[in-house]
């Protein structure tokens, strides 16, 4: 877990490629369980999000979301042969332990 939490902030202080800045943590999870759901195509991810009441912004395509209840975390994401975007796991993962980070 630590060298994994060291390989984030490493990819974070290098610049994030997803445009975001790590503001202020919500909460601090050392422990948590995470549920990772492979979405087929971006309809399929749109739609669980509206379905969930997630916490995203449709004016833009979203890529990926996180749904925290207590120390479980849901990411759900594209399946990786749509679209490859490795780095929306470690965001998404950032959220399981730090909560709402950014606006």
């Amino acid at each position: 877990m630590k060298k994994l939490l060291l390989i984030l902030a490493a990819f974070i202080s290098i610049g994030a490629s997803d445009g975001y800045t790590f503001k202020k943590a919500e909460f601090t999870h050392t422990e948590v369980a995470i549920k990772v759901i492979v979405h087929r195509d971006q309809a399929a991810l749109e739609e669980e999000a509206i379905k969930l009441d997630a916490p995203t912004s449709l004016d833009d395509r979203i890529n990926a979301f996180s749904i925290i209840k207590g120390k479980t975390c849901e990411i759900h994401m594209l399946n990786p042969k749509y679209r490859y975007k490795p780095e929306l796991i470690g965001h998404e993962f950032l959220h399981c332990v730090y909560g709402r980070w950014h606006d």
